[in-house]
């Protein structure tokens, strides 16, 4: 078994504290791939989550940093490239096409993607591209699958506080729905019991009221029917 330098793992250590502490995922990535270079070479570097409402991948990230960085990006991206590797699910390397000229350096793309997994599934992929080598022997593919296993962390965290913050909106919003429910149903409830009170007090027939009572209960009754239906009528609006 070969045993890590302290150099090693000083890198390695550096590229988990950037991606625990970065504030949003863009962020996080920026900073780590930046970092990355320093280690691990590449020409162009591009992120792809699967948008599975749309049946699309979206490029979160995408960044020329090597000699494409001046030229057009086009397919560069190897976004075609990206959904096969979401579709295997499995590292995959892609060489430049043997008829492609030896002097076109920016269509001699070496690829090498990684999916990116959250929650134990496929969520997207890291590409990496390098125009005319050099090809990516073992060490780079090891350093290049630790980049894709903090990556997916990064957007696993980010997942999760989402998930949070719409679970404590949710949690309000219900909340606020128990208080007005609760609030409502005090205010009908009064009105209710007068009209009722009143109302049931007018029709006993073991006592006989006069004229002048009456009157005040059955005002009593028609104010508290105004009221009611301004309560029912501000709840509708």
């Amino acid at each position: 078994m070969t045993i890590m330098d302290n150099q090693t793992l000083t890198y390695l250590r550096e590229l988990m504290q950037v991606t625990a502490y970065a504030g949003n995922s863009r962020d996080a990535i920026e900073k780590f791939l930046v970092k990355l270079r320093e280690q691990f070479v590449f020409d162009n570097v591009a992120v792809y989550i699967q948008d599975n409402a749309a049946q699309s991948l979206e490029v979160v990230y995408a960044r020329a940093v090597g000699r494409a960085k001046n030229a057009e990006a086009d397919a560069n991206w190897g976004e075609t490239f990206a959904g096969q590797v979401i579709a295997n699910g499995e590292l995959l390397l892609q060489d430049p096409l043997p008829t492609t000229p030896p002097d076109d350096r920016l269509h001699q793309a070496y690829l090498l993607g990684l999916p990116l997994q959250a929650d134990g599934l496929v969520k997207g992929a890291l590409i990496f591209v390098r125009f005319g080598g050099p090809v990516y022997e073992e060490s780079h593919i090891q350093m290049a699958s630790v980049a894709a296993d903090l990556l997916s962390m990064v957007f696993e965290r980010v997942t999760w506080k989402e998930m949070h913050e719409e679970l404590h909106d949710l949690k309000r919003q219900m909340q606020l729905q128990e208080d007005f429910v609760s609030t409502i149903s005090h205010e009908l409830r009064t009105p209710l019991g007068f009209i009722k009170g009143y109302s049931t007090s007018l029709l006993r027939e073991d006592t006989s009221w006069d004229t002048e009572t009456q009157k005040e209960f059955l005002t009593i009754i028609d104010e508290e029917a105004d009221r009611l239906a301004l309560l029912i009528e501000n709840v509708l609006e």
